[in-house]
């Protein structure tokens, strides 16, 4: 229960985290601009990691496992590619990170 509190901690204080400080693999190491640019083939390991990132950050978070239940894949990777396009230089991780947490604070505030 311990361990799970402290992951939860750092997802919520995620935005204070620079991307350098945690080791991403995959996408989530490539800029915001490279998925907006990214082929169809390209684009599919983008939103996979994004959902998986969304699924992982969700089973960890103690307050609140339903993060997005209010949409579908789409619907987050649709929010993911609207942060992007106003942060070009963020990275993915950076991006879908973000989006978490808004839509995790702004649930906990309802």
């Amino acid at each position: 229960m311990r361990f799970k509190l402290t992951i939860l901690a750092a997802i919520i204080s995620f935005p204070a985290f620079a991307d350098s400080t945690v080791t991403v693999f995959g996408q989530g190491n490539k800029s915001c601009a490279k998925f907006l640019s990214a082929d169809e083939s390209a684009v599919i390991d983008y939103n996979v990691w994004i959902v998986g990132y969304w699924s992982g950050a969700n089973s960890l978070n103690v307050v609140d496992h339903t993060v997005g239940n209010d949409t579908d894949a789409q619907g987050v990777v649709g929010e993911v590619r609207l942060y992007c396009s106003q942060h070009p230089s963020a990275t993915l991780f950076r991006a879908t990170g973000d989006v978490y947490f808004h839509m995790s604070s702004t649930r906990n505030q309802k």
